[in-house]
């Protein structure tokens, strides 16, 4: 990645996740936005975003959202695409507005399994 699409890539992901806690959505309040990968010519932007697990149950193990709550979730971010790209256009000096690409980002879940299944082969 070029030093201007890692630049770009920095701004969008500061910029986004202020204007997504900013959303009249209550799930909204529960994202954190995680990485911004661009496309070469920051045409594309693929924002990567989680929410953060409830508290862990008795048993310590961490809950991570549910598959329809991930697609909730996606709706609501993929409804809000336009007023998102419009922010951008009004607050970034960019050349394009990037068309915006919401993903999960399971690193902290699969991160989560993961030390579970070493505290396990601990025991």
């Amino acid at each position: 990645m070029s030093m201007r699409t890692e630049k770009v890539a920095e701004q969008l992901l500061g910029f986004l996740g202020a204007e997504v806690r900013g959303l009249r959505d209550s799930r909204a309040i529960l994202i954190t936005l995680t990485d911004v990968s661009l496309s070469k010519d920051l045409k594309r932007a693929h924002v990567f975003w989680t929410k953060m697990p409830d508290a862990p149950s008795e048993d310590g193990k961490l809950s991570f959202p549910k598959p329809d709550e991930i697609k909730s979730i996606g709706e609501m971010l993929l409804d809000s695409k336009k007023y998102l790209k419009k922010r951008i256009a009004d607050s970034l000096k960019l050349r394009y507005v990037p068309d915006l690409v919401f993903t999960y980002d399971e690193s902290l879940e699969r991160a989560s399994r993961l030390d579970s299944l070493l505290a396990e082969a601990k025991k």
